[in-house]
Parts: structure tokens; sequence; C-alpha cells
């Protein structure tokens, strides 16, 4: 199948649809969220598990199910991402490794996040220590995630 499909099928129909039916029908939403991220896993199916490929397939399949959990029990859903995320960090560590670049990124990220959560901080309620651990992963995630898309080259 081309490559080409994946994408199209993501942008092209199922992430409109969850937009559409976001407020009518949350729930299908979801499934229509969740086949659009089954996509992107579809999509790096494709290109073969090579190497530590499976770690991104896992992490993929783990938001896709988050996506659809969060409609039901958010804090679970809120869970799955995380190991989503985690899968995530493992992946971008057995392909670039650990970079000082991604040390630099994480405390200004992580104030980012932990700033949000206190500006909405009224709004969280008992969902403040998860929101907060949720921002760590998330945070970490981001640090090892964005020098490996950059033309950085520590030799």
């Amino acid at each position: 199948m081309p490559y080409i499909l994946w994408p199209l099928l993501s942008l092209g129909v199922f992430l409109p649809l969850t937009k559409l039916l976001q407020k009518r029908r949350p729930r299908l939403s979801a499934v229509f969220k969740m086949m659009a991220t089954l996509c992107a896993a579809a999509l790096a199916l494709s290109d073969g598990l090579k190497e530590s490929g499976w770690l991104c397939v896992a992490a993929l399949l783990l938001c896709a199910a988050a996506d659809g959990l969060l409609c039901v029990h958010f804090v679970a859903g809120m869970a799955v991402f995380a190991a989503g995320h985690i899968a995530y960090m493992a992946w971008f560590l057995t392909r670039e490794g650990f970079s000082w670049l991604s040390a630099a990124l994480f405390p200004p990220l992580l104030a980012l996040g932990l700033g949000l959560l206190w500006h909405w901080r009224d709004r969280l309620g008992g969902l403040r220590l998860p929101m907060c651990a949720y921002a760590v992963i998330l945070s970490a995630m981001g640090a090892l995630g964005i020098p490996g898309g950059l033309p950085v080259h520590t030799q």
C-alpha cells in the first residue's frame, strides 16, 4: 500500500470526522481519533520493524488506545498515554541516544508545562498531581525527541 494513503486517511478523513462529531457524538468521535492514530501506526509498520521501530509502533498503539479510553475514564486514558510517551522516549533513546541538548531542553519544557498547570490549577481539582506527573513525562519526551529532528552533530 502506498505510503501516502495512511496520512491521507488520517488527515483527510478520520481527523475531520473526529472534529465534526466531537460535541454531538463524543464516543464515535473518539473512535475516529483512534483510527487516525492507527493510520500513523500503519505507516510505521509499512516501513517494517527495523531496529527499534517496534517501540514506535507500540507507542502509537498505546496512544490510540488512550484516545478511546479518555472518553470512558479520563485518568486511565491519561495513564495509557503516559505509557505511550514512555515508549516514545525509549524509541528516541535507542535511535539517537542521550544528548546534552536533551538535558538542556528538559528544564524549560518542564517549566512551561508546570506554568500552564499553575495557570489552570483551579480547574484541575483532584487531577493536579496526575497532571503534574504527566507534565514531567511530556517534558522528558519532548526533550528527548526534539534533538532527533535537528541537524546537530556532536562529533
